[in-house]
């Protein structure tokens, strides 16, 4: 029977190390296409934020890869948009761990 000794608090550090690889940032023209993800971070010239902004790009914003390529076209907001490589450098995401994962807006995949 073991003793109140061999009894020590788990140390959670490993868990919280393992959720944050879960959470692994990568650009957005790292994505396979028809993988969503959420944007975390835009890492770009004051003017391109704008301009990515007025498209819906913008933190928070979850967007879906629809092709790879210069440029690529990604969903958002039920639209499809083109970036350049050199923008789409500049957005970090998290990609979602769901297989199904709506994006936002209307889900047309044409």
């Amino acid at each position: 029977m073991p003793s109140q000794d061999d009894c020590k608090p788990i140390d959670d550090s490993s868990l919280v190390s393992a959720a944050d690889a879960l959470l692994e940032r990568v650009r957005v023209d790292e994505l396979a296409p028809g993988q969503c993800a959420t944007v975390c971070e835009v890492d770009v010239s004051e003017a391109s934020a704008g301009q990515l902004m007025a498209m819906g790009v913008c933190e928070g914003r979850r967007v879906e890869l629809v092709k790879c390529g210069d440029p690529l076209i990604l969903r958002v907001l039920g639209s499809r948009i083109g970036l350049s490589a050199r923008l789409a450098r500049g957005v970090l995401v998290e990609p979602c761990t769901t297989t199904a994962c709506p994006t936002d807006g209307p889900t047309d995949r044409n």
